[in-house]
């Protein structure tokens, strides 16, 4: 029998299929990760063209039939200029990667949904450092929805200066690392704590705020290598497997590894 209902989500995946129709993936509030069939929306002026567009969120009016088909699409946000610089481009695609490898069909994880729309506002409207600084806030906010938090403030077992960041027990001193990780410079474990904390930087995308800009300064070209790295291999850590998307999306246009 089919049915109608209507779901709010995000676009993290849309692929071609057939000569003008896409299977898009969506990650909503009320249903969880779900796969629809977008018809006809390669077509020019295709009323269903913005549905199947990457990164857009709004509320799908979906049809469950033997495939489920987006029949109607109410956009929220299109982030429309994140398309318009391949920087904002890979890091807003390695987000949606990030929530489409985590979340499961079915389950629900609002609070990821959540954390993902405002990563993409932010990376939108960020400039230079910002853009990646914000990206790694919501990188380790989304696997943390998952179950994979990290805690800053200090080593996670006796509250001192953290000089490793273990895959398995978070931020470490010298005396109580363990298991996977990779050591930190002062920089990057600078901005690591500023993007664990819980400061509110949503205000500061513009780079206005003094505070702000001390931790951009921090974040040049090196440690931004070190950080992605660092966060690349702790994503491979979490789900247990490499992913060639995310890896790509990294390298793109910081990592020469």
């Amino acid at each position: 029998m089919q049915t109608e209902e209507k779901t709010v989500g995000i676009v993290v995946a849309s692929n071609d299929f057939g000569e003008n129709d896409k299977i898009i993936t969506l990650c909503t509030f009320e249903r969880g990760k779900i796969s629809a069939l977008v018809k006809g929306c390669k077509k020019q002026n295709a009323k269903l063209k913005l549905a199947s567009s990457l990164f857009c969120f709004g509320e799908f009016k979906l049809l469950n039939a033997k495939f489920t088909r987006v029949t109607e699409f109410n956009c929220i946000e299109s982030f429309f200029k994140i398309t318009q610089s391949l920087k904002k481009f890979y890091l807003s695609c390695a987000i949606c990667e990030t929530l489409k490898v985590f979340m499961k069909e079915e389950e629900l994880y609002p609070e990821a949904v959540s954390e993902a729309v405002n990563a993409l506002k932010n990376i939108e409207e960020a400039e230079g450092a910002g853009e990646e600084f914000f990206f790694i806030r919501s990188f380790l906010k989304l696997l943390s929805c998952f179950g994979y938090g990290i805690e800053g403030g200090g080593c996670s077992v006796c509250g001192t200066k953290p000089v490793f960041f273990s895959f398995e027990n978070g931020l470490c001193c010298e005396e109580h690392k363990a298991g996977k990780g990779e050591y930190l410079s002062e920089n990057a474990l600078s901005v690591l704590e500023q993007a664990l904390s819980k400061k509110d930087f949503s205000e500061s995308t513009h780079g206005s705020n003094s505070e702000f800009n001390v931790i951009l300064k921090k974040l040049d070209l090196n440690t931004v290598k070190e950080l992605f790295f660092i966060l690349r291999h702790y994503f491979y850590f979490c789900s247990d497997k490499p992913n060639l998307p995310l890896k790509t999306y990294f390298k793109e246009f910081v990592l020469n590894d």
